[in-house]
């Protein structure tokens, strides 16, 4: 739900920025960035179907600064 830096991220699984791209290519077809976005769009699917909270609010749950970045995503 936070802004991430390819940096803190690399850090985090003990790979290089490039063996980090790399292998995330690789693995799912996706930039590190792509494959975040698409896990909050999946998170946010799921917080639609299952609650009523507002898009807004969502948006906000999952790590977008509005609503529409949040609608963006989604196309």
């Amino acid at each position: 739900h936070r802004d991430i830096s390819l940096q803190e991220l690399s850090d985090e699984v003990g790979l290089s920025l490039w063996h980090l791209i790399r292998a995330c290519k690789v693995e799912t077809g996706r930039t590190p960035h792509q494959w975040i976005i698409d896990r909050r769009v999946d998170r946010a699917k799921m917080l639609l179907s299952e609650t009523d909270d507002l898009i807004g609010d969502i948006a906000a749950d999952v790590g977008f600064k509005s609503r529409q970045g949040l609608h963006a995503a989604f196309q």
